[in-house]
């Protein structure tokens, strides 16, 4: 019986230790302005998900929304953004960002147009940015915008 209990104790053990995970990319909240800064080719959009992380279809994208899978986006450390045109790497608008609400919603405005995201995800190898204001099939939907560095 006393061997009983101690296999189950080393066998809960090792499935405690080797369950939980570590990520090595995982920043705390203090560290989202250094992280976002760190893609110092800019960020890019990789894909669009609903909160459900079901893929949508780029080419039903709508709207103002079609042109975030077209830029490349800067965020340097005195608070202003670019975006560049993916293709041609021409600049194409100017803004400023910025952290709110605890490092935890990311606003920028842009050619005087204010976008405010939650921030799902940030560290050095993705970002995940949520809006409820995203054009697909032209309808307003909840989606996960994500990033990667370039």
């Amino acid at each position: 019986m006393i061997r009983l209990k101690i296999l189950t104790t080393i066998a809960f053990f090792l499935t405690f230790c080797f369950s939980c995970k570590k990520d090595n990319n995982a920043i705390t909240e203090s560290e989202r302005t250094v992280a976002i800064q760190s893609a110092t080719s800019g960020w890019s959009v990789s894909t669009y998900t609903k909160p459900d992380n079901s893929i949508l279809d780029p080419n039903r994208v709508t709207g103002d929304s079609k042109y975030v899978n077209q830029q490349i986006y800067i965020f340097d450390k005195s608070g202003s953004v670019k975006s560049y045109d993916k293709i041609s790497k021409i600049a194409l608008t100017y803004g400023t960002w910025k952290f709110t609400t605890n490092d935890t919603v990311l606003e920028t405005t842009i050619n005087g147009q204010i976008g405010v995201f939650s921030v799902v995800e940030l560290t050095r190898t993705k970002m995940i940015l949520k809006t409820d204001d995203f054009e697909y099939d032209k309808a307003k939907i909840t989606v996960h915008m994500v990033f990667v560095p370039l």
